[in-house]
């Protein structure tokens, strides 16, 4: 019935049509059904003037809007506060482009791309000088760092969402512009722009030493609701952005609230320690070293201090498993040193030392955790002790670095008027055996273990310059090197002990024959104070060149200095190695005393031996290159003569001198004591070259 009534149903009609679509479709003419809204799509789409939408979203009376599910949204934008701001010129539809008529669809779908505009942006303007375009490089610098952050990454429970969009914390309608008290207002808003997320942590620093000053002037308000700019859970925040990668501490200057004569706009904001926009989980590594090195944008006197200790010396190497800033003063929570509630404040700090020193007595409370040794007035005793070391280092060099340079420039004359020791041109066959093999062996042992304490523990010092850096990364961190630190002491220690037992033996056994202040004795005594005054007066041409017995007066202090650095380096390093069982006994500030007296001496022994003790050896005019005499044990008779005549004679004279001649040593020998003796020197001149440039470095304060 229905086929007959309706006569485009007919079967007539229906065959008609059907050869008409089959007859266009053979000519290359694909048929088109209008469908409603098909015309509109192919039209270009009309851009809408910001004038019309602000009919609706700039009405006083009208600023929020109900949804299909109740909820109340924030519809309204400040039409002047947006003129002004870095977005006032740009069209509505620029950002929310899939609006196509003023009546549009609620709620908006989420169409804003920042980032897409922003790179566009930034690389249609490649090439020119336009001011208005002076800071899209910032710009993608900082969405760099954004797509790197925590924010930008997928979230857990909804992967179609990030954790945090950019108009999640920048109101994209009021963005102010650099300098201006939109961007001053927008700092004084982030703790509350982060808190929407990390309500938790906002608390904490809302009741903190930061929080409070933060909202002494009163200028921390509510944040706006979710405006169209965000869609349907977007959400306001402010303007502003970092310049750099720490912080926008420099916007707060913008604006100067003052309270209790202090400017509290400077007060740490959540930004300031996380930075905007490269902001990443505070487990990892990179999060905690830049939050310590944030700390020093406030505290920078704090900040130095804390450099010095073995704690920031780990951190500045890029290391984060000593003790951090917030470690101790606690993060979001801080408090000033005198509240009850503070991790540092007397009644709480030693429960603080017990984090990592289980066992730490209550004298770690006299530790001075940040102090100066610069400040004699709070810290007199280090003030002291930095000024004693550093008077030492330098009474020490200027004398024997005056006693190398006249005693080069005396036989540098001598040699130039034919005088001076000249080794035979045939070389020797008979040498004179000065030192016997467990003494050489002893002499290398030590020599490799104080190169390994030197390089480990100035590695250390020095962990804010390059080398020591590399070099920490190469041995597998600061962990690794304290251990090869403590085995090289412990090394140093055993040789020297062992020495000391064969010394007191060889006593022993000589009974009485032994003269404490003889020839063969490394006691100092009188002859060698008449030796220095002889060999000053040869310096400058007065006298000739004295005669030495066994030991000479610069062997004897060569020898004489270990003693002082063990007592010095390995009595202050024990009490670091183990400060539990040294404050069971001493107060607590006698670590920043070790700590200071344990650095200074290293450098002294270090420059000292690598320097003076070298030149002794191997670098006067008549040995240089080198002595290889500890290689092989042995020195041509003629050299022995010339450099320990007294000897020589004297056992001449006993009859004794035959005792000590042997045959030369192999070539194979000879070689094998250069190899050795040539890196020995090698190493110690480099490791002297690092430590000088790091004391100097250290003494101009960086």
């Amino acid at each position: 019935m229905l086929l007959h009534r309706c006569p485009l149903l007919r079967p007539t009609v229906l065959c008609g049509l059907l050869l008409a679509a089959l007859s266009l479709t053979l000519l290359g003419i694909e048929p088109v059904l209008a469908a409603p809204g098909a015309k509109a799509a192919e039209e270009p789409v009309k851009i809408i003037p910001n004038r019309r939408c602000l009919k609706c979203h700039n009405d006083d009376e009208d600023k929020t809007a109900e949804r299909d599910d109740g909820t109340v949204v924030n519809i309204y934008i400040d039409a002047k506060r947006f003129a002004h701001s870095v977005h006032g010129e740009q069209s509505c539809m620029g950002c929310h482009n899939s609006i196509k008529k003023a009546k549009h669809e609620k709620p908006l779908p989420k169409s804003i791309g920042c980032v897409e505009c922003h790179l566009k942006t930034w690389q249609a303007q490649q090439g020119t000088d336009e001011p208005e375009y002076e800071r899209i490089d910032v710009v993608v610098a900082q969405i760099e760092r954004y797509m790197r952050s925590v924010h930008a990454r997928p979230n857990l429970l909804d992967q179609s969402k990030t954790n945090a969009t950019c108009y999640d914390c920048h109101e994209a309608h009021n963005i102010g512009t650099v300098g201006s008290a939109t961007r001053a207002d927008h700092r004084q808003r982030n703790p509350e722009v982060c808190g929407k997320c990390h309500a938790e942590q906002k608390e904490a620093y809302l009741g903190s030493i930061h929080g409070r000053r933060h909202r002494a002037d009163g200028a921390v308000g509510a944040v706006p609701e979710p405006t169209a700019a965000a869609g349907a859970d977007g959400a306001a925040g402010g303007a502003g952005a970092e310049t750099g990668g720490h912080g926008i501490i420099s916007a707060a200057h913008a604006a100067q609230a003052a309270s209790d004569g202090e400017d509290t706009t400077t007060a740490a904001v959540c930004s300031d320690c996380h930075t905007p926009h490269n902001i990443d989980s505070p487990e990892k590594d990179p999060v905690k070293l830049m939050i310590t090195d944030s700390c020093g944008t406030c505290h920078e006197k704090q900040v130095r201090t804390y450099q010095a200790s073995y704690h920031g010396q780990v951190i500045r190497a890029g290391y984060t498993h000593t003790a951090k800033c917030y470690d101790c003063h606690g993060g979001h929570g801080v408090m000033d040193v005198d509240d009850p509630a503070s991790k540092v404040h007397p009644d709480n700090r030693l429960a603080t030392c017990r984090q990592c020193h289980e066992n730490a007595p209550e004298n770690f409370l006299g530790f001075h955790a940040h102090g100066d040794a610069t400040d004699f007035r709070n810290y007199p005793e280090m003030f002291v002790t930095k000024r004693f070391m550093e008077l030492l280092i330098i009474g020490v060099f200027l004398f024997f670095w005056t006693h190398m340079l006249l005693w080069i420039y005396r036989e540098w004359r001598e040699r130039r008027q034919g005088k001076g020791y000249t080794p035979p041109p045939d070389g020797e066959q008979v040498y004179f055996r000065r030192f016997g093999l467990g003494w050489r062996i002893a002499h290398v042992v030590l020599a490799v273990a104080v190169m390994v304490l030197v390089l480990t523990g100035t590695a250390v010092l020095f962990s804010g310059q390059a080398w020591a850096q590399y070099v920490l990364h190469l041995m597998g961190g600061p962990k690794v090197a304290a251990v090869a630190h403590r085995v090289a002491a412990v090394t140093f220690i055993t040789v020297f002990f062992g020495h000391l037992a064969v010394v007191a033996w060889n006593i022993w056994r000589a009974g009485g024959r032994f003269r404490w202040l003889g020839p063969n004795s490394m006691v100092p005594n009188r002859q060698d104070v008449k030796d220095i005054g002889r060999m000053f007066k040869w310096f400058f041409g007065l006298a000739p060149r004295p005669s030495f017995d066994r030991w000479t007066y610069w062997e004897k202090f060569d020898y004489w200095a270990p003693f002082w650095g063990m007592f010095v380096i390995g009595l202050s390093g024990l009490m670091l190695w183990f400060p539990a069982q040294t404050a069971q006994v001493l107060p607590g500030w006698i670590f920043n005393i070790a700590t200071i007296v344990h650095a200074e001496e290293a450098i002294l022994a270090a420059v000292f031996l690598f320097t003076v003790h070298y030149f002794n050896v191997h670098f006067r005019p008549d040995k240089f290159p080198m002595d290889i005499v500890m290689a092989t044990g042995a020195v041509p008779l003629s050299e022995f003569k010339h450099e320990h005549r007294l000897e020589y004679e004297r056992l001449l004279a006993s009859g004794d001198l035959e005792k000590y001649l042997v045959k030369p040593p192999s070539e194979r020998a000879k070689r094998s004591g250069r190899k050795i003796t040539g890196w020995l020197i090698v190493i110690g001149l480099i490791l002297a070259a690092l430590v000088l440039n790091g004391y100097v470095d250290m003494l101009r304060g960086h």
